[in-house]
């Protein structure tokens, strides 16, 4: 699994672009700006900040703290690890991930080795030029992870709203045929009509669910192709 993403890694190089960008940046930690690299992503800042925690434990045998039973804090982290693809030296790694006001979540990841001894492309260019594989490795990973399973949910989501659409429509017939029938009162055709402009109602809310549902699954679908099916760019 690790050398099938190192591969994918190497393949979605020149496609990142498409699906996330992961840029220089700073944070503010400790009362100081720190230089970080930063990546807005569509999965939300629990999904995220989950996939971290177990990618970091997989592949590092890092132990995240922060996230978990009990525990959702802004900025994960582990102290005194060692994470070879970045560094022998043991490091302090630290991940702050946000919700987005208009949904999805910002990440900004930054390193130290001991107290104010952070990465940066000017302290130590090498290991920032790691960290920043290491961060798209698993940006990447965890994309792919995220995007096949929301379009699952969503194909699941749009099962289950149609089945209510068609209830609905069952709805419709049945009072329809009670309204046009002598059986019944003009009181209780009124209720029945009542009960038909709500099942009409809830059918073109189910509509339009199911339209923003299936453009969103077309978005999703693309960029989980683009990530498995990179196109060069010049």
């Amino acid at each position: 699994m690790k050398i099938f993403f190192t591969f994918l890694l190497l393949c979605c190089f020149t496609v990142q672009a498409q699906v996330f960008k992961i840029d220089t940046s700073e944070i503010t930690y400790e009362n100081k700006l720190r230089t970080c690299l930063s990546v807005n992503f569509d999965a939300d800042a629990d999904f995220v900040k989950k996939a971290f925690k177990d990618y970091c434990k997989e592949n590092f045998d890092v132990k995240i703290k922060g996230y978990g039973f009990l525990s959702n804090a802004d900025i994960v982290s582990a102290e005194d690890a060692i994470i070879n693809i970045i560094s022998d030296k043991r490091l302090n790694i630290y991940n702050r991930v946000i919700e987005m006001p208009n949904g999805g979540s910002e990440s900004k990841l930054f390193i130290s080795f001991g107290y104010d001894f952070f990465l940066s492309p000017e302290t130590f260019p090498n290991e920032f030029t790691s960290m920043y594989n290491m961060f798209n490795n698993f940006s990447t990973k965890m994309l792919l992870d995220f995007y096949d399973t929301d379009i699952k949910s969503m194909n699941k989501k749009i099962k289950k709203v149609n089945r209510d659409t068609k209830s609905n429509s069952r709805d419709i017939k049945k009072y329809t045929k009670k309204v046009n029938s002598s059986k019944y009162s003009e009181s209780e055709k009124l209720e029945f009509n009542g009960k038909i402009e709500i099942a009409k109602k809830n059918i073109e809310s189910n509509n339009k669910e199911v339209v923003e549902l299936n453009s969103k699954i077309k978005i999703y679908s693309q960029k989980l192709a683009d990530i498995i099916n990179p196109k060069l760019i010049n």
